[in-house]
């Protein structure tokens, strides 16, 4: 009786586990920030929806470590990866930095980034440590959109002010 009971704890246990953990990964799934995690090599072996869909690739096309960040941040992939070993190295997460993706169809998409050292795990086959890192990605086009609107705005407007003062030392009487 005692080990019924164990044993129904234990599948208890693990029903509650799995329910809990596709919760978690439909909430990763379709979250509004983007999320990727890739090994320390830059290697991506995650990305949820939200990053698929701003970068243009299919579903789970980027999971697996087929791509790296050197596909994706082409441009600055030498500053991207200094941040990347900075953070492995302090297991830490460093501020929010701007940085510049390359979509699937070669666009430039400017992303407000943030890293994150997940915990490590050791590999079944050897005693390393493999340590992975979570890189949450927010799109900045609507912001620079809004910029460029205000930046243009205000010109607009200093422009009219001195068109008005031209206008009104003019007028005699």
């Amino acid at each position: 009786l005692r080990e019924a009971r164990a044993r129904r704890s234990k599948l208890d246990a693990e029903h509650a586990l799995r329910i809990s953990e596709e919760r978690f990964r439909r909430l990763i799934r379709v979250m509004p920030v983007g999320l990727m995690v890739s090994d320390v090599n830059g290697r991506i072996q995650y990305a949820n929806t939200n990053v698929e869909r701003l970068l243009g690739y299919h579903e789970r096309e980027l999971d697996g470590g087929a791509y790296t960040f050197a596909d994706i941040f082409e441009l600055e992939y030498e500053s991207f990866l200094a941040r990347l070993r900075d953070t492995v190295a302090h297991a830490e997460s460093p501020k929010p930095f701007e940085a510049v993706c390359r979509t699937r169809d070669g666009a430039h998409l400017p992303v407000l980034l943030a890293f994150a050292t997940l915990a490590p795990e050791e590999s079944p086959d050897t005693d390393v440590v493999l340590r992975q890192i979570a890189i949450f990605f927010v799109d900045l086009t609507e912001q620079r959109r809004s910029e460029e609107v205000m930046r243009r705005t205000e010109k607009l407007a200093a422009t009219d002010r001195k068109s008005t003062r031209l206008n009104s030392s003019h007028i005699t009487i």
